[in-house]
């Protein structure tokens, strides 16, 4: 972990999972710098403009314009960042998603839960390398 807060960008269009994520980050990383960018364009201008690197992208795949698929294609082409962990955040469990992100070059996949504690737990999973009960969730998370 750098020597200095995590900074976490969520690209997702869907504003409530951004509250909900930010407020379930914020649980498990008070520190942590947040920024939410509304689409995969938002979120590929932010990291054109930015001194401000991210540790970690959690991008969703089904949004409207370029999806997140498209947007992790171009974010793997910058230099600067294309070393950045990317976290595929989808509603979507649909097999061929989780292949095609893996062939694209994202870290993990990861199914939005339906409880906000299973949210927390996966943000855990991902920022600490554990799950606070040492169980691996596998049905929701996909390590590559």
């Amino acid at each position: 972990m750098p020597n200095r807060p995590l900074r976490i960008l969520l690209i997702d269009d869907d504003p409530e999972d951004a509250t909900l994520f930010s407020i379930a980050l914020r649980s498990v990383d008070g520190t942590a710098v947040f920024t939410h960018a509304p689409s995969a364009e938002a979120g590929l201008s932010l990291l054109f403009a930015t001194q401000d690197i991210p540790d970690y992208i959690f991008l969703d795949i089904n949004m409207p314009g370029m999806d997140g698929k498209e947007c992790l294609t171009e974010i793997k082409k910058l230099p600067l960042i294309k070393n950045v962990p990317v976290i595929m955040h989808s509603t979507s469990n649909y097999f061929q998603d989780i292949e095609d992100t893996r062939a694209l070059g994202a870290s993990f996949y990861m199914t939005k839960p339906m409880m906000y504690t299973d949210l927390e737990d996966m943000i855990r999973f991902i920022l600490c390398g554990h799950h606070p009960a040492g169980v691996y969730m596998k049905q929701a998370l996909e390590v590559f």
